[in-house]
């Protein structure tokens, strides 16, 4: 186990934005001083990039398919919820079942759930081809627009928590359960792994062991 400040060099980690810009960015600062001789440079993009090509040493990524080509060290689930603006809701009106959802405005994550919504509720699945009004490939700009009251999105329960506190933002149809994606940490090979990539995974590893985000 490595001491306090034994680790120096670079890394470079890559994650998408959303969550790269708030609990990954905590649990650095955290790992940073811990190991204050190490230097990391935080990559964040929605699109996932090519660990080679990039020269990334640890990748953050939210699937269910893992790179294969990849080691792949699973960190938490992450939920969604379907949520909109209380004065959106009070014009468009409340949806009841998912099927109502064709009479609202759908904002839409361009990598996720562009055209297609999924819904489960015990044995029974229904699935949803929605035409969106807007989409974008950065879930930030999609809670903004829902916040803004642009229309119903599906987003991540760890953006969530503090606007649905405050009431800027309602859940809706809460008696149907999401698609849930898995978080890895994602890099290219056990052989010769570097103290400093092993010992950060090992760190988010313990950091968000059973953690539903």
């Amino acid at each position: 186990m490595a001491q306090q400040g034994e680790l120096q060099g670079s890394l470079r980690i890559a994650s998408n934005s959303s969550f790269g810009s708030t609990h990954l960015l905590l649990a650095i600062k955290d790992f940073l001083q811990l190991h204050p001789k190490l230097n990391i440079q935080l990559q964040l993009s929605e699109h996932s990039v090519n660990l080679i090509d990039e020269r990334i040493d640890l990748a953050i990524r939210f699937t269910n398919q893992p790179d294969q080509n990849l080691i792949a060290s699973p960190l938490a689930t992450c939920h969604s919820l379907l949520v909109a603006n209380p004065e959106y809701l009070a014009q468009k009106g409340v949806p009841q079942t998912p099927q109502d959802l064709a009479e609202h405005i759908y904002l839409a994550h361009a990598n996720i759930n562009r055209k297609e919504w999924k819904f489960y509720q015990n044995e029974r699945e229904i699935s949803l081809e929605l035409t969106s009004q807007f989409t974008t490939n950065d879930t930030s700009v999609l809670l903004n627009l829902t916040l803004a009251g642009g229309g119903v999105a599906m987003l991540p329960k760890y953006l969530l928590n503090e606007h649905l506190a405050s009431q800027q933002l309602v859940s809706i149809l809460t008696d149907w359960q999401l698609p849930t994606y898995q978080i890895y940490a994602l890099y290219s090979s056990r052989h010769k792994l570097p103290l400093t990539i092993r010992t950060l995974v090992d760190f988010l590893v313990e950091r968000f062991r059973g953690v539903s985000r």
